[in-house]
């Protein structure tokens, strides 16, 4: 909380300025810590939906401030920490903003070296589009569906839930991601 303008960790807010380096090397240290537990770790997300104001923990994130952030921050502690191999995932929000999104990050190549590509999630429809302009834009990154739930879960019977699935997995998988 101490980090944010907001004053808190929930609520949105932003990340201040002066406290970009210190969660950066937050970012490193965790990943160190968690592997020599023994868990390894693959990837991570800069931020989970970074346009969202969200009643639990959240950040936001304009596009301009995760290009920067990754590009002068994030990135360059990452490959100080020896955790270079890390794939660094932009985005991580909804569909219909994933080419602006990811694109303002990968259209600089001083941030793009540090990405691994593009997470998307469903709630705001389907616009694979997005996801097909990425994919045709930057062809060495990726696209990952990263997030996406139907509140209340399983309801036995009920099958509109694993056509509404099917119907994501099946357009994302079409349109360019790599993993969902």
């Amino acid at each position: 909380a101490w980090m944010k303008t907001n004053g808190e960790m929930n609520n949105g807010g932003k990340l201040k300025p002066e406290c970009r380096q210190v969660w950066a090397d937050h970012y490193a240290r965790w990943i160190q810590e968690v592997e020599a537990s023994g868990v390894p770790i693959w990837g991570l997300t800069v931020q989970n939906e970074p346009a969202a104001v969200q009643v639990w923990d959240s950040c936001i994130y304009t596009a301009e401030e995760e290009r920067d952030f990754v590009r002068d921050y994030l990135g360059p502690a990452l490959r100080a920490a020896g955790l270079g191999d890390k794939k660094l995932v932009v985005w991580d929000h909804n569909r219909e903003l994933a080419f602006e999104r990811g694109a303002t990050v990968l259209s600089d190549p001083d941030a793009a070296q540090y990405v691994w590509g593009t997470g998307v999630h469903w709630y705001s429809g389907d616009y694979f589009d997005q996801l097909e302009q990425l994919m045709r834009a930057f062809p060495d990154k990726h696209v990952m569906f990263t997030e996406g739930c139907w509140e209340g879960g399983v309801k036995l019977g009920q099958w509109d839930r694993g056509t509404r699935y099917a119907h994501h997995m099946i357009g994302d998988l079409n349109h360019g991601c790599v993993a969902w």
